[in-house]
This record gives structure tokens, C-alpha cells and sequence, in this order.
């Protein structure tokens, strides 16, 4: 249907339509996530907005190192309900963020390009690590905290990860930070996109309805 769309309408509309797409799929597909994940975990689930004994034997148990780990940071600045509505916007905005990345790379390098894109921006999240980041550049003692601090702020996945963010104890990423990161990239990606769909040119395919 898109060469009768494009014919009633301009390129810029059309994008518009496309964003909001993008947008609410990404928005529905963390909603079904969050879903699943209530289901298979509903058996075993504590309902109350109070960390559970067992959590905090867990946290507290562990606590064998030097650093506060952050089950034991959790736990003393957040409550149960709120660390799930952070985790989830974490992951919502950087689901946002590629799926903005994929839009950009699909109008200049085609479906190839933005599914390369995509499969390379979570990679690069993947390898840069504080431990593979340790080893390739040998650190250690107070360097290795530096990696650590490093890689939460240059990882997009590590800034959609809860652990990797700042609770008063070091110079990581707050949540918040993160989250307005994502949103500033998310609106320049967009913003590219819209100035991409000027020089798109589309082609269609003729279907033979016989």
C-alpha cells in the first residue's frame, strides 16, 4: 500500500508514521516482555514492596569484598517495585535506541544495513566489559575501577543495565543520566531519519495477482 499512501500524502507525513510505529511496537514489545516474565515468575514471586529475607541473605551474604555490592546498593536506596520500573525503562529506552538506529541505517543502507547495525551496536556492548577490558589492556588495582566507570558510561547496554549505574557510592552513570542519554540520541536518530527520507528513493516490486 505504501506507493498509494505516497501518492495522498508527503514523505514527511509518511515518516511521521513510520516513527510512531517504531515507537509503539517497541513500547508493545516491552510491555509483552514484562509480561512473560510476571507469568513465569509469579510462582515464586513476593508481592510486597519490601526486599524479602531471602534477598537480603542473598545481598548481605555475599558481601566478602572490599566494594558494596550492588544487591547490597539496591537494596539500601530502592525499593522492590521501583527497581523493576527502572529495569524496565532502562530496557524500553534502549530497545527505543535501536530500533532508532535500525530506522536510520534501513533508509541509507537498506534492511541489510539496519539489521547489521543493530547486530554490531549490541556486540560492541557485549565485548566492552570491565573483565574483557582488564585483560586486553592488563589492569589492575585501582585501574580496573576505572575500566569499570569507563565502560558503564561508553556500553549503551551497560547503560541499560541496572547494576552498571550510580548509587551514591561511585562515579557510574545515574539512572537518570542514562535515560536522557537515550532519549537524546533517540530524537537525533529520528532527526536523521527525516532528513534521510528526502533523499530515499523507493522502489516497489510488481506482484503478480493472477
Amino acid at each position: 500500500m505504501t506507493p498509494y499512501w505516497l501518492i495522498r500524502t508527503k514523505r514527511s507525513v509518511w515518516m511521521a508514521s513510520q516513527i510512531l510505529y517504531v515507537i509503539l511496537a517497541t513500547c508493545l514489545y516491552t510491555v509483552f516482555l514484562c509480561l512473560t516474565e510476571l507469568l513465569i515468575a509469579s510462582p515464586w514471586a513476593y508481592v510486597g514492596n519490601v526486599w524479602s529475607q531471602t534477598a537480603a541473605s542473598i545481598g548481605y551474604g555475599s558481601n566478602n569484598h572490599l566494594t558494596v555490592p550492588v544487591s547490597i546498593k539496591t537494596m539500601e536506596m530502592t525499593t522492590p517495585y521501583k527497581c523493576a520500573i527502572c529495569v524496565v525503562f532502562l530496557m524500553l529506552f534502549y530497545s527505543l535506541f535501536i530500533t532508532s538506529v535500525m530506522l536510520v541505517l534501513n533508509l541509507q543502507k537498506g534492511r541489510a544495513g539496519g539489521v547489521v547495525g543493530a547486530l554490531l551496536i549490541n556486540l560492541y556492548g557485549v565485548l566492552l566489559t570491565p573483565d574483557i577490558f582488564q585483560k586486553i589492556f592488563h589492569l589492575g588495582g585501582g585501574l580496573s575501577y576505572r575500566a569499570n566507570v569507563l565502560c558503564g558510561w561508553l556500553s549503551p547496554l551497560n547503560h541499560a543495565t541496572f547494576p552498571m549505574h550510580n548509587f551514591g557510592y561511585d562515579y557510574l552513570p545515574q539512572i537518570k543520566i542514562s535515560i536522557l542519554l537515550f532519549l537524546a540520541m533517540i530524537c537525533i536518530l529520528l532527526f536523521i531519519s527525516r532528513k534521510c527520507i528526502k533523499r530515499y528513493n523507493f522502489t516497489f516490486s510488481q506482484v503478480d495477482e493472477s
